[in-house]
């Protein structure tokens, strides 16, 4: 979803991992977890707006970083910058954003994001939690694939809505995705809600990473909050 290498460290990989392309599912699939795992709703593109609100916990001195995303089928995506953080570049934040932002909200499309069996960890009367492997195939750069192939995803099926309502990517055992970096811990987790049009939106991503980076150390949990959605057909 939001690639923002610069202004969230690695947040990067959620883009990769929380969201795919259509695809067809696996036979093996459990049968909830598949109805969760595809669009139930029509795919028609659509007009979709929504305003992201980034802070980084523990870091009072950053600020924050807040938006409105507009994307239009016709027209694509416009980004309107409210509040920038008190660190970083105005215009590289603006490039960043306008360059990576793809607008997909949808908690409801994992099915290029599987990358081994998935399993049935555990299950109440009410939600049934699946756990598989990251598809490192899906990674943009081979930085990317060797985070995703030590990355283990859960979800939260919602056994009467039969929808996803949070996920988490926790990477199994540290990594080196470039000599001069390493990455000790990466936690990912975001959260779900239904919407009117049928399909769950992502309201919610919280990340915590810690490494080290030419020499120095690094320690960073961030938060995005996505309100004030607006869904409809194109105009």
């Amino acid at each position: 979803m939001h690639k923002r290498i610069k202004l969230i460290p690695l947040l990067a990989l959620s883009s990769a991992c929380v969201f795919g392309q259509i695809a067809n599912a696996d036979a093996s699939w459990p049968e909830l977890f598949k109805e969760a795992a595809i669009p139930k709703a029509d795919v028609t593109p659509l007009s979709v707006s929504y305003v992201t609100e980034i802070t980084q916990i523990g870091d009072g001195d950053w600020g924050k970083l807040t938006y409105k995303t507009k994307s239009h089928p016709q027209t694509g995506i416009t980004i309107d910058v409210e509040t920038y953080p008190n660190k970083g570049d105005k215009e590289e934040i603006v490039s960043e954003l306008s360059s990576d932002e793809d607008a997909d909200i949808w908690c409801d499309d994992y099915q290029d994001i599987v990358g081994g069996p998935v399993e049935l960890e555990s299950e109440t009367d009410a939600y049934a939690i699946y756990s598989f492997a990251a598809n490192a195939e899906t990674a943009e750069d081979k930085q990317e694939k060797k985070i995703l192939s030590k990355t283990k995803v859960t979800v939260i099926v919602d056994k009467q809505l039969k929808e996803v309502t949070s996920f988490n990517y926790v990477l199994t055992e540290p990594v080196k995705p470039m000599m001069i970096a390493k990455i000790n811990t990466f936690d990912l987790e975001g959260r779900c809600t239904s919407h009117d049009n049928g399909r769950p939106i992502v309201t919610q991503i919280s990340t915590k990473v810690s490494g080290k980076a030419m020499g120095q150390s690094f320690d960073q949990d961030s938060l995005q909050i996505f309100t004030n959605f607006s869904i409809e057909a194109p105009q």
